[in-house]
């Protein structure tokens, strides 16, 4: 029989700005008489541990943080006593794959934990410290001379790991566990600007490398103030609420900087509903990008700010609203500790929350307005039938949903990569349910996976290579349902490149080199620039690829495709085309601030097979780049290698033209002549 008893478990809550889960709320039911307030935090979601030093001693006061705490602006710290031992408490769904940070009081030994799930009683976490890591950042403006109290920063696993503030040399010393994968050191400071170092050569991909001991930033100008307005649906300014900087691109950058899990960057709304940022960079070239957050509000549009010199960031909030209910056993007992997860499907904002149940059973969500939810029990001893369909709507009362626990069924199976059947160990199974819902499991040390379910239809899928890769899973009333998968081989490996001049084979140090799947739109393709001698290398997919490089100077560009065994990428660049136009309005005048995406397709010589009629370009073997137009309306688009279909997407409020596309023939340039983008009719479709 399973226990009914009290376990201490480790989840997981993907910890992004957008996830809102508070178990403040008071539960009824029209059956039974209200219930007490579910408890913020349950044993459950507490780990215990103990911290010693490299020879296994035990260490005092020393500081243990669940560092992504700091997403929702809290710091959450604990000492540890005179033997060592911590506990620290999290979120519910907080420890499924978390992650903690130990420092001694100095800095000079941390370490970096990521936390695994355990559903029974675990034995006590272990955190051994050992020196940290050093380095030294120097910030200069755009004179070169030094600039003091800028602020610094290390985003380590995407959320800061180690934060500092430059002397009156322009230099700062920060100290970071040697042992997490540092993404990127940024500095700022107000009107002067922003800058960031990439700790990688390709992007995506997992490869991080080592910081260097000494690294230069340098910040070359802020724009104009840009203020976040937060108001209700209704126009009332909102105090309190964590506006941060998630998506930034200077040019000559490898990638756009995920910093949503800066500490240092956000900014809160203060009594008039205004945060203010004056650190922005004035060249970010792609625009930026913020998260909102609040534990009672949400935003009801995507946050992002042209290139350009917008100063106003309208954040429009709703209050959010409440699903709760009670959790009970056949026998009509109370189900304490039961975690749950609801995703709710709606614009522009997904929601993906946990809540855990109290010792009466009772438990709450706090959920985004307008919306539908799923909601589904996570456990690895009871399950329950699927609640789906469940709205929310802005002003409702809370929203019930109670469950009667079953044991349920366990749908497990064992992964297995290369001709020997070896585990595949740390993959990943998904597990969806229509309409709107996704469970993982993490392989263990035997390749296992399991997710224990209640009745219904999912869908079982499997990482990309293996085989199966899908399965339609429809549970009644089993005991277990097997599936198991295997993968000839793994499904990303690296790539190395070589990048050279056709003239006269000479290799091209600081090309950029942009690549795209074929024929597998879900995958992500990689972004990489050559080193000094024009060579790169880089994680991919193991699909047939389409790579164009392009020099540093936009003159030259030249594009191959790849198959899925290619170890090596070569590629040749020889002179290349350009792109020009003008976007204007119906008289003729140029609008500044458009929005141009221009594409490159690969060449229809190197299609993938499709129907002899179907003429239209495939956008899933497309390399983008995206600008927006000058205050005369004009734009270019430089190093568009010939013999490759190009064309351009214009986007202004809301006015847009479709694809224009040229042919790439001679290496001269091509003038797409004025675009006039013209206002929607009164009867078009929104």
């Amino acid at each position: 029989m399973p226990r009914q008893t009290l376990a201490i478990i480790f989840v997981f809550c993907g910890a992004t700005l957008t996830v809102a889960a508070g178990l403040d709320a008071r539960v009824a039911t029209a059956a039974e008489p209200e219930a007490k307030p579910a408890a913020k935090y349950s044993l459950r979601d507490t780990v215990r541990g103990r911290v010693v030093d490299e020879r296994g001693n035990p260490l005092a006061d020393v500081i243990v943080s669940d560092y992504r705490a700091r997403l929702w602006g809290k710091v959450n710290d604990v000492v540890t006593d005179s033997d060592g031992n911590f506990r620290i408490a999290g979120r519910p769904g907080y420890w499924r794959r978390g992650t903690l940070i130990a420092r001694s009081r100095n800095g000079e030994l941390q370490s970096y934990v990521e936390v695994e799930e355990a559903h029974a009683l675990p034995r006590r976490l272990e955190i051994v410290l050992k020196p940290a890591q050093k380095v030294l950042v120097t910030v200069v403006d755009d004179a070169d001379k030094p600039v003091p109290s800028a602020t610094v920063e290390v985003i380590g696993n995407y959320a800061s790991v180690a934060t500092g503030t430059t002397d009156d040399s322009g230099r700062a010393e920060l100290l970071f566990p040697a042992d997490v994968k540092v993404d990127w050191v940024l500095a700022f400071k107000d009107n002067i600007g922003f800058d960031y170092y990439e700790n990688y050569i390709a992007y995506p991909t997992a490869d991080r490398g080592v910081v260097p001991e000494q690294l230069p930033l340098r910040l070359d100008g802020a724009r104009p103030r840009v203020v976040a307005e937060a108001k209700t649906h209704d126009g009332k300014p909102v105090a309190g609420i964590a506006v941060a900087v998630w998506v930034i691109k200077k040019p000559g950058k490898v990638a756009r900087a995920n910093v949503g899990g800066s500490y240092t960057t956000r900014r809160t709304t203060d009594a008039d509903g205004k945060a203010y940022f004056d650190f922005l960079p004035t060249n970010g070239s792609e625009g930026i990008s913020f998260l909102a957050h609040s534990d009672d509000y949400h935003s009801t549009e995507g946050l992002h700010i042209g290139p350009g010199g917008d100063d106003l960031l309208p954040i429009t909030l709703k209050p959010n609203g409440a699903i709760r209910g009670r959790l009970t056993f056949a026998d009509g007992s109370p189900a304490p500790q039961i975690l749950l997860q609801a995703e709710g499907n709606g614009s522009p904002h997904y929601f993906r929350g946990f809540a855990r149940s109290d010792d009466e059973g009772n438990y709450s969500f706090s959920v985004y307005a307008d919306q539908t939810y799923t909601i589904n029990v996570l456990d690895d001893d009871w399950a329950a039938a699927s609640r789906t369909g469940e709205r929310v709507n802005l002003g409702d009362k809370p929203h019930e949903v109670n469950f009667a626990l079953i044991p349920g069924t366990l749908i497990e199976g064992a992964l297995s990569i290369g001709p020997d059947n070896a585990p595949s160990v740390g993959a990943t199974a998904t597990l969806t349910q229509e309409p709107q819902f996704v469970r993982w499991s993490t392989t263990d040390q035997r390749g296992h996976y399991k997710f224990r379910v209640g009745p219904g239809t999912y869908k079982l899928l499997f990482p990309h290579g293996m085989e199966p890769h899908e399965v339609a899973v429809r549970v009644t009333d089993q005991a277990s349902i097997v599936h198991d998968a295997h993968a000839l081989r793994k499904d990303r490996d690296q790539l190395r490149g070589d990048v050279r001049r056709a003239s006269d084979n000479a290799p091209v140090p600081g090309a950029l080199i942009f690549a795209e799947s074929i024929g597998s739109p879900g995958h992500a393709g990689f972004h990489a620039v050559a080193d000094a001698a024009g060579r790169f290398k880089t994680e991919r997919w193991l699909d047939r690829i389409f790579v164009v490089a392009r020099d540093p100077f936009g003159n030259q560009a030249g594009m191959t495709v790849i198959s899925e065994d290619d170890q090596l990428c070569e590629l040749k660049v020889a002179p290349a085309a350009r792109l020009v136009g003008r976007v204007v309005d119906e008289q003729g005048q140029p609008i500044s601030k458009a929005r141009v995406q221009c594409a490159t397709w690969l060449p229809n010589a190197l299609q993938p097979p499709r129907d002899e009629n179907d003429k239209a370009p495939r956008l899933d073997t497309t390399v983008y780049c995206t600008g927006d137009t000058a205050p005369d309306g004009t734009f270019s688009f430089p190093a568009l290698p010939v013999g490759a279909k190009s064309g351009v997407y214009i986007s202004w409020k809301d006015r847009s033209e479709g694809w224009k596309t040229f042919e790439i023939t001679e290496p001269q340039e091509i003038s797409t002549g004025d675009i006039v983008l013209k206002p929607p009719k009164a009867d078009a479709p929104k």
